[in-house]
């Protein structure tokens, strides 16, 4: 008898079946990220057949709703269920402030975050039963979803998970590290990678068509009109695109292994480790190669200003990952700037409680905040 494959499971490949109008709505309701909301959830605990002043339990209340909005979620369900309505689905685009930055974040609808929170539980669902998101890609993702990590009490972090990787794979491979940063990778990611990343889950074709028209950028720019869809890019707002995002990159990490280059990521920032630099070098020509196949043109060139591809040797300097880290046991690698403004903070006479309060430096406990405040 062959052994099960889940990517041969349509149980499991079939994320885009028909959606019925009762899960839109416990979607709408409950969250985006696709939980529930029942009469067991948190705002019906307690006693749910208990009567209160009008004569009425939680039950029948909860009972009730259910029957008045029940018609209203089949309805668009049946309107999401067809394929031409969804290419027509646009999202409201606004801009948040991210340091002395303005970023536009493309906010969909509610029915449309409904939906791509459905899809979503499907494609989560398939990818455990796969574990095709890779142990190297760290970012958009829970920390009790590393099994080292999970039972920490100290405050640890996903940075510092993915600072500790990088560590781990310097220790293991070699002090040279290439430090990419894709430019604009949502606004960026080509619907090709996209494509091949869910291909390689053995996704049908239509299923695989209709995500992409779930999360691609279809915005209404303030008096821009709409933005014409393009063969890239993804929505930031939508709750599907961080997991869409990580699969991408999971194939392109399993890519780099099979060429001898080891790789880890967390989200746009990757790092490539190798043991020379001769051969970090290659190994970046290597990642230019496969993603410039897969579709991507947003790979910043080799250089030594702003966000351009860098290259270093940790045995001489720190490779400046995210603000504050915990590398690996006992070792903080920071940027000389960084390690002065925490000094400065800390000397200032604010308590540790509110610099973990805040959280600006990911400090993950007093006894790390010791290693680099004298």
């Amino acid at each position: 008898m062959n052994e099960y494959d889940p990517r041969r499971d349509q149980t499991l490949t079939r994320i885009a079946s028909r959606v019925s109008g009762a899960r839109l709505m416990d979607l709408c309701y409950g969250s985006v990220s696709g939980d529930l909301l029942t009469l067991e959830s948190s705002s019906h605990r307690g006693s749910p057949d208990t009567v209160d002043a009008n004569g009425q339990s939680k039950r029948q209340t909860y009972d009730a709703a259910v029957s008045q909005d029940i018609q209203y979620f089949k309805a668009w369900a049946d309107v999401l269920n067809s394929f031409d309505w969804l290419k027509s689905m646009t999202s409201e685009r606004t801009f948040v402030r991210k340091g002395d930055k303005v970023r536009p974040i493309d906010v969909p609808p509610e029915i449309k975050r409904a939906y791509a929170a459905y899809l979503r539980t499907r494609v989560c669902r398939l990818v455990r039963k796969t574990d095709w998101i890779h142990p190297m890609v760290i970012g958009f993702r829970d920390v009790h979803d590393f099994d080292e990590y999970a039972d920490r009490k100290d405050g640890i972090t996903i940075q510092d998970i993915y600072a500790s990787t990088v560590w781990r794979l310097i220790q293991a491979n070699g002090p040279w590290v290439v430090l990419i940063d894709l430019a604009d990778a949502f606004g960026n990611l080509p619907h090709k990678a996209i494509h091949e990343g869910l291909k390689a889950l053995w996704i049908p074709h239509e299923d695989r068509r209709r995500l992409i028209e779930t999360i691609r950028i279809r915005t209404n720019v303030k008096n821009k009109g709409l933005l014409k869809p393009r063969a890239f890019g993804i929505e930031q707002g939508n709750p599907l695109s961080p997991d869409v995002f990580n699969v991408v990159m999971s194939l392109v990490v399993r890519r780099m292994n099979k060429v001898g280059v080891n790789m880890a990521c967390y989200g746009d920032d990757i790092v490539l480790v190798q043991d020379s630099e001769e051969s970090a070098i290659k190994a970046f020509e290597y990642f230019v190669n496969v993603t410039n196949h897969m579709g991507f043109q947003n790979v910043r060139p080799l250089g030594v200003n702003g966000k351009a591809t860098r290259i270093f040797n940790t045995e001489i300097e720190p490779v400046p990952l995210i603000k504050t880290y915990l590398v690996g046991r006992n070792q903080i690698a920071l940027q000389a700037d960084k390690e002065e403004a925490l000094k400065a903070k800390f000397r200032g006479d604010e308590s540790f409680k509110g610099i973990r309060k805040a959280n600006v430096w990911k400090v993950a406990s007093k006894s790390f905040l010791k290693m680099v405040v004298p």
